[in-house]
């Protein structure tokens, strides 16, 4: 009986360059998906990081500017009278300018324009106006956004510590207070130690008709701060911060920055010249003088993500007021590989002398 024997063939060489064939189209799709889903998941996570941030610092500065000057309902702020012993307390210098800068309660805003990195206001055409931040309100080694404003805003906490002699909240004795006498118009700051006359059996009758409201201005700017590195350039962190009041002792509290990611910020005020509460005329620097005339305000916040993206270039323009701010022209390359949206509002300045007199 015979037998045959069975042959096993392997793969021809064009068989085989077939399948290596498929395998690397199906390798290099799966790989292009891959690729595909995780530039669209950073994506959508530096857009939802840029949207929180600008909706974050629109509602917060929007709101501390529609209580800018707000003072406890005193109608005239020049009335309110600073005591000594804030003006000479234990912990300030004789160079603590920024410090009595924030105690100028009759000013409820105050606004500087593009401002350089050492705080100089300028004009639109980058050249200086000879008004400046005074220099102690940072330190040797911050830097601030150029061409970014900066506000004061001024003012007292929402709701008061005292009324009529009763205390709605505890006193605190470092802390900075407006005191409101009603029956004699009496306006003061002062400490809480000061100003708290609960105690004091000669004082009853006025702490009878005290209100105390707790002074709390800020100073309000951008920063930015080199963390770092992207490709062969800096990449700098930006950040919006404030400046307080110590409330653990006289003078300054330190820098708080409230939010990675506030690039810019601009501000144009609407002036009402003739008393009609309607806007006359626009400003993006106004004068002190002018800022009592405001009655509001378009502000504008620019916000970006806070990592770059190498597949990803920005090529628009941005336009805060008189500047245009174009990434792609900038010198560091970093800067137009960052996603950026504008974010505006229009706020009502409703305790500046020309709404609330």
């Amino acid at each position: 009986m015979t037998h045959k024997m069975g042959s096993n063939h392997g793969l021809t060489l064009v068989e085989l360059m077939v399948s290596l064939a498929i395998g690397a189209a199906l390798m290099l799709a799966g790989a292009t998906l891959f690729l595909n889903s995780r530039q669209s998941y950073v994506q959508d996570e530096q857009a939802a990081y840029v949207q929180e941030v600008g909706r974050y610092s629109l509602r917060f500065l929007s709101r501390e500017l529609g209580l800018a000057g707000f003072v406890g309902g005193v109608q005239q702020p020049e009335l309110i009278e600073v005591e000594q012993t804030l003006l000479n307390g234990a912990e300030l210098t004789p160079s603590s300018n920024c410090y009595h800068f924030l105690l100028n309660v009759a000013e409820g805003l105050s606004h500087f324009n593009n401002v350089t990195e050492q705080g100089l206001e300028t004009e639109g055409n980058g050249s200086v106006t000879g008004r400046s931040l005074p220099t102690d309100c940072f330190s040797d080694s911050e830097t601030l956004m150029r061409d970014s404003d900066v506000i004061v805003v001024r003012r007292v906490k929402d709701s008061p510590t005292v009324i009529q002699g009763a205390e709605q909240a505890s006193v605190n004795a470092t802390a900075t207070y407006l005191s409101v006498v009603r029956y004699n118009e009496m306006f003061a700051l002062n400490t809480g130690t000061a100003s708290n006359l609960a105690n004091d059996e000669a004082s009853a009758d006025i702490w009878a008709e005290t209100d105390l409201w707790e002074y709390m201005p800020q100073l309000l700017y951008v920063r930015v701060r080199n963390s770092e590195r992207c490709a062969n350039d800096t990449f700098e962190t930006v950040e919006l911060c404030r400046l307080r009041l110590n409330q653990s002792g006289s003078g300054l509290a330190p820098t708080q920055c409230l939010v990675e990611g506030v690039e810019r910020m601009n501000l144009v005020y609407g002036l009402d010249t003739d008393d009609d509460l309607v806007v006359d005329t626009f400003t993006e620097q106004p004068t002190p003088a002018q800022l009592k005339n405001a009655i509001s305000t378009r502000l504008t916040v620019l916000a970006r993500s806070d990592q770059t993206d190498s597949r990803y270039i920005d090529d628009k323009s941005y336009e805060l007021g008189s500047v245009t701010f174009t990434p792609s022209a900038d010198d560091n390359s970093c800067n137009d590989r960052i996603r950026r949206s504008m974010f505006g509002s229009t706020v009502l300045l409703r305790n500046m002398d020309a709404v609330g007199l």
